[in-house]
């Protein structure tokens, strides 16, 4: 049976004239089965049309992915839905299949969207990335020139490339997020949901996508331990990232505007990608996010271009080796007194009296914990001891408020503990500790 990529491929093909199309786009169109941008007849919704069945069918499944797992705070989420559900409701079906059709062919045609959202066709085949950029690269040879013998199976071969989408669409509907490695699921699944949302919502945004997706490819590749199976922990709306933490709504769930000031000097411990620290520059006057991975700071420093943020810094370092003679108003330090990874080679105290001396009198201390319901055997990543920890912390810190905050993704995430505390002018060994780990865990509310 012909699938249904094929054949709506064969027939948006038919509507357009092949004798004006070029060499290099007619495969590019046979590759992805679909041709994209579409200029041809309205599709109309007549039930008894072929193409305007299969162009259903696909948009059906894209509008329960988009669906899944909502996120009703979230503006991208929202946006995306109400778009392909008014695609659905549409008689003409030629906007929708345009837009399908570029997304599909950007997806094919590109080495970190295959590699991204197609991990096991790329592990399987360990020369399609090499093929893939020569075949791409072909387009900008003179005509006439031989392009060589690219064949990029299962890729933008057919019925291939149709299999490939099936799958892809199967698997984002269907598949236990809990499945497989951490976050390797979601990592896909959000990814896609991000393009849909650059292409079918703000294509404005498809630059700075594909500029932060690629370092995330890069990092892939290239370094030894990522976390969020390589997709944004952190994401941003204006960025069209929706991400493991979406920044919009963390911001508003910690409640710190009240602790920001315009002349504050800010520090970002592990900053990740940058977007917290980016989110917070409005409200400062400066921020400086430090960072261990390099692809982090890159898609930083991209995000900061891109929103024409001036008053950001973005320092590779390591917080063990970070030494400063400036005093901070402000530190955040969200789940990095002790890193997954091992990477961070200094105990709970140390941590602690660092981020003090870091920190002018009276200065704040945005904290979040890791997993509070945990063992608390010292694990990285366990926080079930924070009563021991802040038997600790409270010496150096008052604790001015806290609360738990939900995770925003179905799996492998946590619920978290995020604590505001204020530098006391001295350290104090005879403080009485006040949080309580037991309460604290309940607390879902200040």
């Amino acid at each position: 049976m012909t699938s249904l990529f094929g054949r709506l491929g064969k027939a948006v093909a038919r509507s357009k004239p092949r004798a004006s199309a070029k060499p290099a786009d007619m495969y590019r169109a046979d590759a992805a089965h679909v041709v994209a941008p579409l200029q041809a007849t309205p599709i109309s919704s007549d039930p008894g049309e072929p193409l305007a069945t299969h162009c259903r069918s696909i948009l059906r499944r894209l509008v329960l992915i988009a669906e899944r797992f909502p996120r009703e705070y979230d503006y991208m989420y929202r946006a995306l839905v109400d778009m392909l559900r008014a695609f659905e409701a549409s008689r003409d079906l030629t906007g929708f299949v345009r837009l399908w059709s570029a997304l599909v062919n950007d997806v094919v045609s590109t080495p970190q969207w295959v590699e991204l959202l197609f991990p096991e066709v790329t592990a399987s085949d360990p020369t399609l990335e090499l093929r893939l950029r020569a075949w791409k690269n072909g387009r900008y040879l003179p005509d006439g020139a031989s392009r060589g013998e690219v064949r990029l199976s299962p890729v933008p071969d057919g019925e291939g490339s149709t299999r490939l989408f099936d799958g892809l669409l199967d698997t984002l509907l269907t598949s236990d997020p809990a499945t497989g490695p951490p976050f390797l699921f979601l990592s896909r699944f959000y990814l896609f949901r991000d393009l849909l949302f650059g292409y079918f919502v703000d294509e404005s945004l498809q630059p700075v996508q594909r500029a932060i997706f690629h370092q995330c490819y890069q990092q892939r590749r290239n370094w030894r331990q990522s976390y969020a199976a390589d997709y944004p922990y952190q994401g941003m709306e204006r960025l069209g990232i929706s991400g493991i933490k979406p920044t919009e709504e963390r911001f508003l769930r910690y409640g710190v505007a009240e602790y920001l000031r315009p002349s504050d000097n800010l520090l970002d411990i592990g900053s990740n990608n940058g977007f917290w620290a980016l989110a917070l520059a409005s409200r400062v006057g400066h921020v400086d996010g430090l960072e261990f991975n390099p692809y982090l700071i890159a898609i930083a420093n991209i995000a900061k271009e891109n929103l024409a943020i001036e008053n950001a810094s973005f320092i590779p370092g390591d917080f063990v080796d970070f030494e400063t003679s400036q005093g901070y108003d402000v530190v955040c330090s969200l789940a990095n007194h002790c890193t997954i990874d091992g990477n961070l080679s200094m105990d709970f105290e140390q941590y602690i009296a660092k981020v003090f001396s870091l920190l002018k009198p009276g200065g704040i201390l945005l904290f979040e914990s890791h997993n509070v319901f945990g063992p608390g055997t010292g694990a990285p990543g366990d926080d079930g001891d924070l009563d021991e920890k802040f038997d600790i912390a409270e010496r150096y810190f008052s604790v001015l408020k806290y609360r738990m905050t939900p995770a925003y993704v179905p799996t492998f995430d946590i619920d978290k503990l995020f604590i505001v505390m204020r530098r006391r002018e001295r350290y104090q060994p005879d403080a009485i500790r006040t949080l309580r780990l037991a309460e604290a865990r309940e607390r879902y509310g200040y």
